[in-house]
């Protein structure tokens, strides 16, 4: 994908490897059938200009050991920001991702996916008594957030919570998934945006994904995701979903040129 978006003339100055490029969901380390050289991959995209960003999947006890995660009526159901020997994994593990460090894989920051999916009941065990809904979820987060930042001050941390209450842990606000079963895909994008820009005024956000299954509409996302916020791409490729033009390509390099060279200007680059 790395060198087709080359061959397409796309310059992206971030590309987000995402599910499932863990062995395993909890420890978050490389599948090494996948990546036997993440280190390798980020440096050569370093050198094109581009950052790398992790995808997590949030709570997911999966190779975790039981007692690293919350428990309700006794059954393992999450991973536990509050528990010391997971808090102690989350800091090493990021060390050994975030890192530039010889043996660590020097990537750039996260998206944080799966926020929700968390049992929400007065009855969850957490190592700190008490501790379940909204409490938990923003520990999480703060765990998350404060771990990559130890290692990499401008680590980008990508999540969703459209919440003053989560406001120091939004890097920048994703607007998430367009299902495939809605409609009107512009309004409803525009309609969370005004969500974010009410909760975290001044907030970064990620245009996010477009839908598969209409074309006209996804297309029309695509090209108009510089009125969101960051413009974002899922799919560079023709499939039985999605077909691109060349006029498409031709107009999609030139917005995200303009983009950049508008974000350059701001930032004096």
């Amino acid at each position: 994908m790395s060198d087709h978006l080359d061959a397409l003339d796309l310059h992206p100055t971030a590309i987000i490897i995402d599910d499932k490029w863990q062995e395993t969901y909890g420890p978050l380390m490389p599948d090494p059938k996948k990546w036997p050289d993440l280190r390798g991959f980020v440096d050569r995209e370093h050198a094109k200009g581009r950052r790398v960003v992790l995808w997590i999947k949030m709570w997911n006890s999966e190779g975790l050991d039981i007692d690293e995660c919350l428990s309700l009526w006794s059954q393992p159901i999450g991973a536990d920001p509050t528990n010391p020997k997971y808090r102690k994994r989350i800091f090493d593990t990021f060390r050994t991702l975030l890192s530039a460090e010889e043996g660590c894989f020097d990537c750039d920051g996260f998206k944080l996916d799966f926020a929700n999916c968390l049992a929400n009941s007065p009855h969850i065990k957490a190592h700190e008594p008490g501790v379940y809904g909204v409490e938990l979820l923003k520990r999480m987060f703060l765990l998350l957030y404060e771990a990559a930042k130890a290692v990499k001050p401008d680590a980008l941390i990508n999540c969703s919570p459209a919440h003053p209450y989560f406001a120091e842990i939004v890097d920048q606000a994703r607007l998430h998934d367009y299902r495939d079963d809605m409609r009107c895909q512009i309004p409803v994008m525009r309609y969370r945006q005004q969500l974010y820009e009410a909760a975290i005024p001044g907030v970064l956000i990620d245009a996010d994904s477009s839908n598969r299954i209409d074309q006209r509409e996804m297309i029309q996302y695509v090209l108009r995701g510089v009125e969101f916020g960051v413009p974002d791409i899922y799919m560079i490729s023709n499939t039985e979903e999605v077909e691109y033009t060349e006029e498409d390509w031709v107009q999609l390099r030139k917005i995200w040129r303009a983009y950049s060279e508008k974000v350059d200007r701001q930032f004096g680059i």
